[in-house]
C-alpha cells in the first residue's frame, strides 16, 4: 500500500567515512547511501543529506498477530557488493521501556526476493555468534539485549537485493514487537 515505511523511526545517521562497518536495527537495516526525498527525512542539521550520509539504524514497533497478520518489513541492499547487517526482532525486552503486551517469544526469519529463507532465529543467545551480536549492537548504540532473553537477533552478510524480515510469535502467540 506504499505507507509501511512511514512507520519507521530514523534514529541515527553517520558519515560513511567513519562508519564502523556494522549497521543495526530492531527489525531491518538500511546501510546504503541516504537519498532524502518526500518520505525520507533529512539527517539532523542536514537540509538534504549528502552522498556520504548513511542510514545506520531504523526501527518500527507493531502488533504481531498470526497467519497473515505477522510483522513483515522489507528492505533493499543496492549496489553490487555485500553488506553486513544486525537484524533484530525484540519482544520481551521492550517491557523495560514501558511497552505493554510485548511479544513473549518472537521468532524471526529473513527471506530473499525468491522467498528462500536466508536465516532464522528464536532467542538471540542461541546463535553461534552472540558475542558478535553484543559487539555490533554496542558499536552503533543499540540497547543491549538481556542475556538469555527470548528476543531475536542475527548478523547476516547479504548481497545486493530485496529482502523481507518476518516476525511471528512462537506457538501462534501475539504481542508487540
Amino acid at each position: 500500500n506504499g505507507t509501511w515505511y512511514r512507520a519507521f523511526l530514523v534514529t541515527e545517521y553517520t558519515d560513511a567515512a567513519v562508519d564502523s562497518g556494522y549497521v543495526t536495527d530492531t527489525y531491518a537495516n538500511f546501510p546504503n547511501t541516504l537519498v532524502v526525498g518526500p518520505t525520507t527525512p533529512a539527517p539532523p542539521g542536514g537540509g538534504g543529506g549528502s552522498a556520504s550520509a548513511r542510514l545506520i539504524n531504523i526501527s518500527t514497533r507493531a502488533q504481531v498477530g498470526t497467519g497473515g497478520d505477522i510483522l513483515i518489513a522489507g528492505f533493499v541492499i543496492g549496489g553490487s557488493g555485500t553488506e553486513t547487517l544486525l537484524i533484530r526482532g525484540d519482544g520481551p525486552s521492550l517491557a523495560t521501556f514501558g511497552v505493554t503486551g510485548a511479544l513473549a517469544v518472537p521468532s524471526m526469519s529473513v527471506f530473499d526476493n525468491t522467498g528462500k529463507v536466508i536465516s532464522t532465529n528464536t532467542g538471540w543467545g542461541t546463535n553461534a555468534n552472540p558475542a558478535a551480536i553484543v559487539t555490533a549492537a554496542a558499536s552503533v548504540g543499540a540497547f543491549a539485549l538481556p542475556s538469555g532473553s527470548a528476543d531475536c537477533a542475527l548478523i547476516a552478510t547479504l548481497p545486493a537485493g530485496a529482502y523481507t524480515v518476518q516476525i511471528s510469535g512462537v506457538g501462534s502467540t501475539t504481542g508487540v514487537a
